[in-house]
């Protein structure tokens, strides 16, 4: 993976249903070439009046933190990290996070702990979010994707931040399609 180097990236996107009040979200993180990748998903966790498109793209931010997270910490457990000594992992190499959702990339990722608030919308998952990034050892660069670019440009001409965008709303659409009726309080 292309962790180190600072090429890999990491897409993620949210699907909310407004009728069934289902929310679910899918991350990818890939290398630069998008051969190598580790994807996750799942249905959004909180009361199903909670749930809007803005908290299903933060669950993708949420499922990109941990995964990276788990990433690191079992390459450096299997010490897969190559070339790189552990004193190479303090240099914080970027890696570009993408999303559909202006404010949740903003949010997520221009934030610190001491700036948040009780307040906020979905505080839940900002805070997770925020703390999750407080012990990975790579520096965020948040950048927007436009989404659903496939619904007027041909896939081949899609950049690779589009085209895993579009991977990664199709399969958050087949969690929450596949989904049982949720059973959590309105």
């Amino acid at each position: 993976m292309d962790l180190l180097s600072g090429t890999a990236v990491a897409v993620s996107d949210g699907s909310f249903y407004r009728e069934s009040r289902k929310a679910s979200a899918a991350w990818i993180v890939a290398s630069a070439d998008g051969r190598e990748f580790i994807k996750g998903g799942g249905l959004i966790p909180g009361p199903a009046r909670l749930h809007s498109a803005y908290r299903s793209e933060l669950g993708g931010l949420l499922g990109i933190s941990i995964g990276i997270f788990a990433l690191h910490n079992t390459a450096k457990l299997h010490n897969l990290l190559g070339r790189a000594r552990q004193s190479d992992t303090d240099t914080h190499p970027p890696i570009t996070i993408a999303c559909d959702g202006k404010t949740a990339l903003f949010q997520a990722f221009h934030s610190s702990v001491d700036s948040t608030s009780l307040t906020w919308k979905h505080f839940d998952i900002l805070t997770s979010i925020i703390g999750w990034w407080s012990h990975i050892p790579y520096s965020p660069r948040a950048q927007h994707v436009k989404g659903h670019q496939d619904s007027h440009k041909c896939l081949d001409d899609l950049s690779l931040l589009e085209r895993l965008n579009v991977d990664m709303d199709l399969f958050a659409k087949n969690i929450a399609e596949h989904a049982p009726p949720s059973s959590s309080p309105s």
